[in-house]
């Protein structure tokens, strides 16, 4: 994409730079896998694979939210010759916030989660600001990376998955734009199905249903 040299990526190489491990997820047009930088010694990192048309609906919204704290980091991208957009992003160890919520070995206090969705709320304000809306907010789509039992302020969550992101106030451009998760829909986009109703408050609901989600230990909305 022509237009990762206005957010000064970091560009990298296959086989130089950083290498695949193993595939995490994958659907018609974007395949995600568990990576590993070749020359660092540093953690496991994500590499995202999107084909153009893809890319030409999800990667904008990644670059133009990248760098707050409470949203997945792009690190920068893949060189390649298949006119592929390859984002390398932060691995969360922990998996996403249902999972978690799901696992009995982690028991989270209403303490922990209060300082999860005060996080969560404020990457979400950041997103509104720049007149995106997520679409598809819910703990499935909250990443783990820091979880502490006893200090509020030593855990961390981010949110991921753009796929259904749009801009405020904009009808999607494609026709397969037209899938919405459904339970965590706000009512008149269900009752009126036209996606131009999209605002931030949108999200607002989406938020309540996710915190509806993690105070019922990630029961199905």
């Amino acid at each position: 994409m022509a237009i990762l040299s206005k957010y000064n990526l970091e560009k990298y190489q296959f086989g130089t730079d950083v290498r695949k491990r193993h595939q995490l997820y994958g659907m018609s047009g974007k395949i995600i896998y568990e990576g590993r930088w070749i020359s660092r010694r540093d953690g496991p990192i994500i590499i995202v694979e999107m084909n153009e048309a893809i890319a030409t609906r999800e990667a904008l919204f990644y670059l133009e939210v990248n760098g707050h704290h409470n949203i997945i980091s792009t690190l920068g991208y893949v060189e390649n010759s298949l006119n592929l957009t390859i984002f390398i992003q932060e691995f969360a160890r922990l998996t996403d916030l249902a999972g978690v919520l799901m696992d009995n070995q982690f028991v989270i206090s209403q303490t922990i989660l209060i300082e999860m969705f005060l996080q969560i709320a404020g990457a979400m304000s950041y997103i509104a600001s720049k007149k995106i809306v997520h679409g598809d907010l819910g703990c499935r789509n909250v990443l783990v990376f820091q979880l502490d039992s006893s200090e509020p302020k030593q855990n961390l969550v981010k949110i991921t998955d753009f796929g259904l992101a749009r801009w405020i106030d904009q009808p999607p451009a494609h026709e397969n734009e037209l899938v919405i998760p459904i339970r965590y829909c706000a009512p008149e986009i269900l009752r009126n199905n036209r996606h131009s109703n999209y605002s931030e408050k949108s999200d607002v609901y989406s938020m309540g249903v996710l915190i509806w989600e993690a105070l019922s230990n990630s029961e199905i909305p």
